[in-house]
C-alpha cells in the first residue's frame, strides 16, 4: 500500500474521532464526502503530478 493511502485513511479516521469527541455526528454521507474529498487533495494531486511529469530512466551520476 502506498504511503500516501495510509495517510488518507488516518487522515479520515482520526477525523471522524475528532468529530464524535467534539459531539458532531458522523453521518454516512459525510464519511462518504470526506473520503473523497481527501482523496482528490491528498491523492489526486500527485497522480496528476505522476502522469504528467516526465520519467526519468536512470538515476543521477
Amino acid at each position: 500500500m502506498p504511503v500516501g493511502v495510509g495517510v488518507w485513511l488516518v487522515t479520515v479516521a482520526v477525523g471522524m474521532v475528532l468529530r464524535v469527541v467534539s459531539g458532531q455526528g458522523t453521518a454516512f454521507a459525510f464519511v462518504v464526502v470526506a473520503l473523497a474529498f481527501l482523496a482528490l487533495v491528498l491523492l489526486g494531486w500527485r497522480l496528476v503530478a505522476g502522469r504528467v511529469s516526465p520519467r526519468r530512466d536512470r538515476p543521477f551520476a
